[in-house]
């Protein structure tokens, strides 16, 4: 099933994550209720039914899946018990980003230190540890996070104006460029759903190629 080959090629079970990690089960999941290990990305309801010398077998299983670079965020967080630590790790990179993609000219309306970059970055995590990043984001992890918001929210800025002048258009292209960067294939069944899809075709109507 296409649907199988795309989440065993980008993600891992959370059998393998806890392997890869050398996490127990147990320790994995305390980790989720102490709020710095994000929940699944994917929950697949199984049946399986197996045919073989010894007969048939069936068995239905709920295999939850993680995003292949969440290995490197449970190995920074599986020793860490403070969610405050394991939040400012997260604000730090998504201010960071926030201040590269602003030097781009990429700007957002979220300005360092204010209370709306404070609001912002906290739902922000909150859609991190509810494992929402990790199906709409290539990586899932800070930095992607903030392309994605910021992108979106500056492309769907200059869609809304009338008319777009020479430069104008170039910032759409290279605010594409960079939420293109960010995003994942998607799953067969989501991709016409996704937001980039979904602007790249507006953006497809709105610019017309050179001759």
């Amino acid at each position: 099933m296409e649907l199988l080959d795309y989440l065993y090629a980008h993600f891992y079970s959370e059998a393998q994550l806890t392997k890869y990690c050398d996490v127990t089960k147990q320790r994995f999941t305390e980790l989720q209720a102490l709020g710095v290990m994000p929940k699944p990305s994917y929950i697949l309801n199984a049946h399986i039914g197996c045919r073989s010398f010894f007969g048939n077998h069936e068995q239905n299983a709920n295999i939850h899946f993680y995003p292949k670079t969440y290995k490197q965020w449970l190995n920074k967080v599986k020793l860490n018990k403070k969610h405050e630590d394991a939040f400012h790790c997260f604000n730090t990179r998504m201010q960071q980003t926030m201040q590269a993609l602003s030097n781009k000219g990429i700007s957002s309306n979220y300005k360092n230190g204010t209370k709306e970059q404070a609001k912002f970055i906290e739902i922000q995590w909150q859609h991190f540890l509810e494992g929402t990043y990790g199906l709409c984001t290539r990586t899932g992890m800070p930095e992607d996070i903030t392309k994605k918001e910021i992108t979106i929210d500056y492309i769907n800025k200059l869609l809304a104006q009338q008319k777009l002048n020479d430069k104008e258009e170039k910032q759409l292209i290279s605010a594409m460029n960079i939420l293109a960067s960010c995003s994942p294939k998607f799953a067969p069944h989501e991709r016409g759903q996704s937001q980039f899809h979904q602007l790249a075709e507006v953006i497809d109507s709105r610019i017309q190629p050179l001759p």
